[in-house]
This record gives C-alpha cells, sequence and structure tokens, in this order.
C-alpha cells in the first residue's frame, strides 16, 4: 500500500484491468508513467485501458507514440487498426473510406513486422476492409487466405460468398454460402 512502489502500483493496475476496472487501471498507470515515461509497455497498456472505455481520441495518440518509439509493436499496430475501423464505422472521424484505408495498411504493417501474429485474425481483418471499400477482388484473395490457414469463422465464407456474388462468381457464391 506504499504509493511509492512502482511494482506494487503496476501489479495494482493489471489487477484492476484484468478485472475490468478501468478508470482505476487508468489511474495507476498514470502515476507510473508520471514518474517513468519512458515505458512503452506501460503506454501501451494506458491506450488499451482507454480504448476498453471507448476513450479513443485519448488512446490514439499513445499508440501512434508507442510506434515512434518501437516500430516492431504488432500489438499496437493492430489495436491503432481497430480504432481507425470504429471511427470509420461511426462516420464520427471523418472520411469513412480513408479511415478503411488507413486499417488496412496498419493491418498490413501487422503482417510484415511479425507473420506469426494471429494470421488468420490479420487475414480476416484485411479481409473485411478490402470487403468494405468494394475491393472484392483483393477481399476474396485474403479471405482465401485466412480459410486455407484454418479460420472456422462463419463470417469468412459470408463475405466470400458476397464478394463473388457482387463479381458474379455465382457458382463460388453459392459454394461459399452453403459452407
Amino acid at each position: 500500500d506504499d504509493e511509492d512502489n512502482m511494482t506494487y502500483r503496476e501489479a495494482l493496475g493489471d489487477a484492476y484491468y484484468a478485472g475490468q476496472i478501468f478508470p482505476l487501471a487508468l489511474s495507476e498507470y498514470e502515476a507510473i508513467m508520471a514518474a517513468d515515461s519512458s515505458r512503452i509497455d506501460l503506454m501501451f497498456r494506458v491506450a488499451q485501458a482507454y480504448y476498453q472505455q471507448k476513450r479513443l481520441n485519448e488512446a490514439r495518440p499513445l499508440l501512434v507514440e508507442v510506434l515512434k518509439r518501437d516500430s516492431t509493436f504488432d500489438e499496437a499496430y493492430y489495436l491503432l487498426a481497430n480504432i481507425y475501423m470504429i471511427g470509420a464505422q461511426s462516420h464520427s472521424g471523418g472520411d469513412p473510406a480513408a479511415q478503411y484505408k488507413a486499417a488496412l495498411s496498419l493491418y498490413r504493417k501487422v503482417r510484415e513486422v511479425d507473420p506469426k501474429a494471429n494470421p488468420v485474425l490479420v487475414a480476416k481483418n484485411i479481409a473485411t476492409v478490402y470487403y468494405l471499400l468494394n475491393a472484392h477482388d483483393s477481399a476474396i484473395v485474403e479471405l482465401q487466405n485466412a480459410i486455407n490457414t484454418g479460420a472456422t469463422d462463419p463470417d469468412l465464407y459470408f463475405y466470400l460468398g458476397r464478394s463473388n456474388m457482387l463479381l458474379s462468381n455465382y457458382q463460388q457464391a453459392i459454394d461459399a454460402f452453403q459452407k
């Protein structure tokens, strides 16, 4: 219960975060960052806590700073891409197409930085962005990649069917919808 013990405060913040008590987790993390602003892992956890509270405008600059300090931090690219996706879908951040393109670039960066970083989820997200941008040929390639890596999510087959249907590939669409 020592306010100067940063190890204790970090453990307490992690416990609050695990318990989904994000305001208290933030309080602990921010106190540690005030004492040591060099820790990008902690900066990322603060951004995650903001994200969990839907405080996306506060999470975004922290994630940008994390990536400036460590351009290989694949989780930061992924979380930032998710923020752009939310912004595009809510129409709250300007041009949805520009936001989708920003998300696409960040999801690709995840794949580039760490090809083993949940390849199914990354492929699914890239495919979803292509689908939402009406780039159905590219969506089909990514969806097929996700399926080939073992993904079983029914949404993949739905998007695959829709993309094929929109490209007049009716038999492929029927096959995907049946799966």
